[in-house]
């Protein structure tokens, strides 16, 4: 999924995406998350649809629990007030099954103040609502956006309870945890893992790194200086790049082999090298002649050799 994503950028070429990605992943996920939902599907939006299965949903775990109370209290005698039983063991299941949806506590106590002799008619007309009628009242109070609103779906998604465009993120980009050199994400795909690494790491100069000397990018990988005395900043000091595992342990930065996929980012940092610049306020970086030659489709069969080797050993240490 993270080389799906970034060679959507690379596709797209638009360096606002890319600076973004790289300072505020919450945000970038929640704009792409929005551009999907905000997309025409028939008549309505992505959003729509999705917001129908979801009261669909609901609908159908309130049948359940009403289902749940019916079967243990219809036969409640009567001297235990059956009514006030079922509202509140159908409130208890509504919290335990939907938990966000919210039923007033004010409206539950005023409900109870009712005595219900008919406890069987009133289920079955509760059912009825709740089968023929409560999707089409919950859909017409819910205002949405129409297809195309990007920025207004955006509003909505930051609105929902659960927050989805976060959980949506998690699962796309996996483990949040950054190099502690050139601050990219762990890319480590496998659920509950300790080591961290990421199969492609920023030339410096992408994360905003110049030289104090003539204030241009640096070009350098952490992957290739990670063995040498070079140094990095950690927020408060500068350290030694071979010196990282002592302060980061659980960071695994490979030094860079001959055959090692890394033109993806070369290219990024050659494609969008004044971009970078002016972000930072400063030089452009001098370049490597060989990453001017690198073209796009390099680039991209690069990454796709990168995040199809990290496929394979994610595969191999889950079996």
């Amino acid at each position: 999924m993270f080389g799906n994503i970034l060679e959507d950028m690379a596709q797209r070429e638009d360096f606002s995406s890319y600076s973004s990605f790289l300072f505020d992943l919450e945000k970038w996920s929640l704009n792409k998350i929005a551009q999907v939902c905000a997309r025409e599907q028939g008549a309505r939006s992505f959003l729509h649809h999705l917001v129908e299965r979801k009261v669909v949903d609901i609908q159908g775990k309130l049948l359940d629990c009403i289902s749940t109370c019916n079967s243990s209290l219809l036969e409640v005698p009567d001297d235990r007030k059956p009514f006030h039983e079922w509202v509140k063991q159908f409130c208890q299941d509504t919290k335990r099954r939907i938990p966000n949806l919210h039923l007033p506590d004010d409206d539950m106590k005023n409900l109870l103040l009712f005595d219900v002799k008919d406890l069987g008619f009133f289920s079955e007309e509760v059912r009825k609502y709740v089968a023929d009628q409560l999707t089409v009242d919950m859909l017409k109070r819910v205002t949405l956006p129409k297809p195309g609103q990007v920025d207004v779906t955006e509003q909505v998604l930051l609105k929902l309870p659960d927050k989805p465009h976060l959980a949506i993120m998690k699962h796309v980009t996996g483990c949040t945890e950054q190099c502690p050199i050139c601050h990219v994400p762990c890319d480590n795909m496998t659920r509950q893992h300790e080591k961290h690494r990421a199969e492609l790491h920023y030339p410096e100069g992408v994360i905003g790194c110049a030289t104090g000397r003539d204030g241009r990018l640096v070009c350098s990988i952490c992957t290739s200086i990670v063995t040498t005395d070079e140094t990095y900043y950690d927020g408060r000091n500068y350290k030694k790049c071979k010196d990282h595992r002592k302060d980061y342990p659980n960071w695994i930065i490979q030094p860079i082999q001959n055959d090692s996929p890394i033109k993806y980012w070369q290219w990024v940092m050659n494609r969008f090298n004044e971009d970078f610049a002016q972000l930072y306020s400063y030089r452009e970086g001098k370049l490597p002649h060989g990453w001017t030659k690198i073209t796009k489709q390099e680039a991209i069969e690069d990454l796709r050799q990168a995040y199809a080797t990290n496929t394979r050993a994610e595969h191999a240490s889950r079996n």
